[in-house]
């Protein structure tokens, strides 16, 4: 029963789950930082757009200035070419940007949807990890339940004064505390016993352990 809970607390199949499960989780953190990324950079592209929409309308009323016959004093028409001239070319580097910024938009859309149909694929795959790992986990748990019920048989069939001694050993000692007796060794710890131990494990009923490792042992063939 030991070696069933061992085999279900580190089987196969439970580490595959996890190891994809911290793939997807990764993943999904990868994806919230591109949407995060694509977030600004919109936010940055509406303030390029802004920016180009108020220098257009700069651009519109001197205009307006310039040709509209209201002005008419030299210097001051002068002073309005320049300024649509720096307008202008503002504007220009306005567009390049947003140009620019559109670009670096598409670019993370593609990655982002990339990114999104691997989760997809990812959270499929988990899906079927989980379905396998829920079969082994079930037959071992079968496995551990068959072996139960005939433990409780044979408890049955045990002296108590011996399943006491063995629960006792069992506390102190772990798991592994019943040793075979052949040959006058301990096969629990490969020692020599003394022969009058030997020659009492040959009285019927008698709860005798290794004078060295502690174990309970009995007599083999």
């Amino acid at each position: 029963m030991v070696k069933i809970k061992k085999l279900f607390q580190n089987r196969q199949s439970i580490k595959e789950v996890e190891e994809a499960r911290a793939l997807l989780k990764n993943m999904i953190s990868g994806i919230k930082l591109l949407e995060k990324d694509l977030a600004a950079e919109k936010k940055e592209l509406r303030r390029l757009e802004m920016k180009g929409k108020e220098i257009t309308e700069d651009i519109r009323e001197n205009n307006e200035k310039l040709y509209g016959g209201e002005i008419s004093a030299t210097k001051e028409l002068i002073q309005i070419e320049k300024k649509l001239k720096k307008l202008s070319e503002e504007n220009s580097e306005i567009e390049d940007l947003v140009i620019q910024q559109m670009e670096e938009i598409e670019n993370i859309e593609k990655e982002l949807n990339e990114k999104k149909n691997e989760e997809k694929e990812k959270q499929a795959f988990l899906k079927e990890l989980e379905e396998k790992d829920k079969e082994q986990s079930n037959s071992i748990k079968a496995q551990y339940r068959k072996q139960k019920e005939s433990k409780q048989q044979l408890e049955t069939q045990i002296s108590p004064q011996l399943l006491q001694k063995y629960s006792h050993l069992k506390k102190t000692k772990g798991s592994n505390i019943v040793a075979k007796v052949k040959g006058g060794v301990c096969l629990g710890c490969q020692v020599s016993l003394s022969s009058s131990t030997v020659g009492r494990l040959y009285t019927p009923g008698i709860i005798l352990t290794c004078e060295n490792c502690g174990k309970l042992i009995f007599l083999v063939d």
